[in-house]
């Protein structure tokens, strides 16, 4: 029976080689796209456009363009849901797919916006930046 238990331990040893091994840069890189992304889900949610909108930013030449605050002031989000989300093998761009439910203030109608976010990291700044402009409420 002791060839079964150093069968075991080779079988853990293997298994355990398996496992992905993130770098102490990439868990950085993660940590800062989460603190991102619920920051600006938390000033999107309360209604913090202005704020929010500091992390629009186009990638290389590409321009964001820039939202209509004053529009956006007549609605009130009551939901933002993050339904998937993809990286890429780098692990510095992202795409998001985030639910906003929301309502007009003078109506009262909640509706439901698909928001397709693509977030990207710059490594100088060392922070995450949404290159998408934000959606825009009360279109069909």
């Amino acid at each position: 029976m002791p060839w079964m238990r150093w069968a075991l331990i080779l079988l853990m040893l293997l298994s355990a080689g398996c496992a992905s091994i993130v770098s102490p840069g990439e868990e950085k890189r993660g940590r800062a796209l989460f603190e991102a992304t619920d920051t600006y889900r938390k000033l999107f949610r309360w209604g913090q456009y202005e704020q929010a909108a500091q992390y629009l930013r186009g990638k290389g030449e590409e321009k964001i363009a820039a939202p209509d605050l004053e529009r956006m002031q007549r609605y009130r989000v009551v939901g933002y849901h993050q339904a998937d989300q993809i990286a890429s093998a780098e692990g510095t761009e992202v795409r998001a797919i985030v639910l906003i439910e929301y309502y007009e203030i003078d109506s009262g109608v909640t509706k439901t916006v698909r928001d397709e976010q693509y977030w990207w990291y710059e490594e100088t700044e060392k922070r995450w930046f949404l290159g998408t402009p934000m959606p825009v409420f009360g279109r069909r």
